[in-house]
């Protein structure tokens, strides 16, 4: 994800931290971050964006290897 450490690295650069309660809770991101880095609005919420799918994949592979364990082993 290519995307994703371009994003990381303008955040970085910029010294914007935040955690993973942010990341999952707008309401938090909006009032504690977005509004303490107006000007980098764009790239934080590119970045959990992709954070956010990256994860959904991940979980989707975990649920689909999971299943094809179970199959195969009832075979």
């Amino acid at each position: 994800r290519i995307k994703v450490l371009k994003l990381y690295k303008i955040l970085v650069q910029n010294r914007i931290e935040f955690n993973s309660t942010h990341i999952f809770s707008k309401e938090k991101m909006e009032k504690e971050i977005l509004s303490r880095y107006p000007a980098f609005t764009n790239e934080i919420l590119s970045f959990t964006g992709h954070i956010k799918k990256s994860i959904f994949i991940a979980v989707i592979l975990v649920l689909l290897i999971t299943i094809m364990g179970i199959i195969l082993k009832n075979i």
